[in-house]
């Protein structure tokens, strides 16, 4: 490769002009190579060039000095600088770019030093058998999520969600402390909503979703589930009548229907029936509310009704007739919700199949059966002859079964009057 003027790079530090090759340099060592015929303007033109490709390479040697902060110049920049200008490296040291494999003396050929490089083996049989490497992926259009149900999933395709600063959280026992007493008030929270700041926010943190609320929403979500479970009968009427007839409790109904949900998981568990009882009166409150639209909890409050109907015992004394009623006022709650909500195209259809299910358990627990038929009968006359009345054998050879058996037409006739004219 030959170097021009044009091609060579600043430095700092630039070599010498004074250092260069003369002619009489050039024709020594042409004799020494067996050229006699060459010239003195030939040898200059050489040796002009031949200074050149030296200050070049010393220069950009310096270069690589300077960048590996050496005092010093060593074999590896000026190899690295042979190596920038497409030059060939020197014999008998290591050079960047071929494995670090150095020259080794191979012996003299006609009066000549022989260097060689020596290059791996490599066994062919291992080659040739070796697998091919695998061929690139093909570009292709490949599909994604970007939302489900509201929220985007983390996938790699999908931009990284930046989480907002969250709000203080505000202890409300501090806050309603200062606060004076309101047992007397004529309604729920009234002094509350007025003596609260409305522009505060606090952050209500659960185990399915978070979202922001006003210290007045947070107080009176506190007050309404505190009033309901509690033991006066008194609030407790008074929180059920703020459900049936409030207007604005849109931003607390996911908060309520979650309550509701996780209620009756545990206490069907604890066999504590009045808490489901409580929590049966919630969920009617909210569907007699004509100011709000429980549609978007129903797959919370639905499971909880459902449970109510279902579960094999919902109360530690068996012997007590209040699990009858609960069982019977849920199922009338659930025909109520499936009138409400007819325009849902397979709400009543997943509701029978889910209630016409006990008819093919022969393990099926008695109070479970007549859960199931009572809410069946509730339904309508048109669930009675398409579910029940096909199956009235095989409800009859379940109870049989039952030791009961007095007990069970007693159940039987009061949840199905219409089952003789059948």
């Amino acid at each position: 490769m030959e170097l021009s003027d044009e091609n060579e790079p600043s430095t700092s530090e630039v070599v010498s002009a004074s250092t260069s090759f003369g002619p009489d340099f050039v024709m020594l060592v042409a004799e020494q190579l067996g050229i006699t015929e060459l010239t003195e303007l030939l040898a200059s033109e050489v040796s002009a060039h031949v200074s050149f490709v030296a200050r070049s390479v010393l220069n950009m040697a310096r270069k690589f000095q300077n960048s590996g902060k050496r005092r010093t110049m060593i074999s590896d920049d000026v190899e690295g600088a042979l190596a920038f200008y497409g030059l060939t490296p020197q014999f008998g040291y290591e050079i960047p770019g071929y494995d670090h494999i150095p020259f080794r003396h191979a012996g003299q050929t006609l009066g000549k030093d022989l260097y060689v490089r020596e290059d791996p083996e490599i066994e062919l049989t291992t080659l040739v058998n070796s697998a091919p490497p695998k061929l690139p992926l093909e570009m292709s259009i490949k599909s994604h999520w970007l939302v489900i149900d509201g929220q985007q999933p983390a996938i790699p395709e999908n931009p990284v969600i930046q989480m907002q600063q969250e709000a203080p959280v505000v202890n409300l026992d501090e806050k309603t402390n200062r606060l004076p007493n309101y047992e007397d008030a004529p309604l729920l929270l009234n002094q509350f909503a007025k003596l609260v700041r409305k522009t505060e926010q606090v952050q209500v943190k659960t185990h399915t979703t978070t979202h922001a609320l006003s210290l007045e929403q947070q107080v009176f979500f506190k007050e309404i589930t505190e009033a309901i479970m509690g033991n006066d009968e008194t609030k407790r009427t008074e929180a059920l009548h703020c459900l049936q007839f409030d207007c604005g409790l849109h931003a607390l109904l996911p908060r309520i229907s979650i309550t509701i949900h996780e209620g009756v998981r545990c206490n069907i568990v604890t066999k504590n029936l009045a808490i489901l009882i409580y929590l049966m009166r919630m969920i009617q409150a909210l569907v007699q509310n004509e100011n709000i639209s429980i549609e978007r909890c129903l797959h919370e409050l639905l499971p909880s009704v459902m449970s109510c109907i279902l579960s094999r015992q919902l109360c530690s004394n068996l012997q007590s007739d209040k699990h009858w009623a609960l069982r019977e006022f849920s199922a009338k709650l659930l025909a109520r919700i499936a009138e409400k909500y007819k325009h849902h195209p397979t709400l009543r259809s997943r509701i029978t199949n889910e209630l016409a299910r006990p008819f093919k358990d022969t393990n099926c627990a008695l109070a479970t059966l007549y859960g199931a038929i009572f809410a069946l009968n509730m339904l309508g006359e048109d669930t009675i002859r398409t579910v029940v009345v096909p199956k009235v054998d095989a409800i009859f050879s379940m109870i049989k079964i039952f030791p009961t058996i007095k007990l069970c037409c007693q159940l039987l006739k009061r949840s199905f009057p219409g089952l003789s004219s059948y």
